[in-house]
């Protein structure tokens, strides 16, 4: 599954909790592949450069799949449409 970050900034952390050191962070428009669920958290691989954390659910957007190839077709003009929605 695809999902946006909706946010400015969300922290991406080592282990699936608030308490876990932050191993990077998502901004604004930024897509990810959701791997693994653990409760209210996410495995996350960023597709800019590979990162791959934890994220709490209520920090992401999922895509639906039509959403989801028209962001792989033109990534930044459709975040940002998109993100202009939120």
């Amino acid at each position: 599954m695809i999902a946006i970050c909706p946010l400015s900034v969300v922290p991406v952390r080592k282990e699936p909790s608030d308490r876990s050191e932050q191993v990077t962070q998502l901004l604004l428009g930024d897509l990810v592949e959701i791997k693994a669920e653990d409760g209210a958290w996410r495995k996350i691989s960023v597709f800019e450069d590979g990162y791959e954390g934890w994220v709490d659910v209520k920090q992401l957007l999922p895509l639906s799949d039509e959403e989801a190839l028209m962001s792989n077709a033109s990534s930044a003009s459709y975040c940002d449409s998109l993100t202009a929605e939120i």
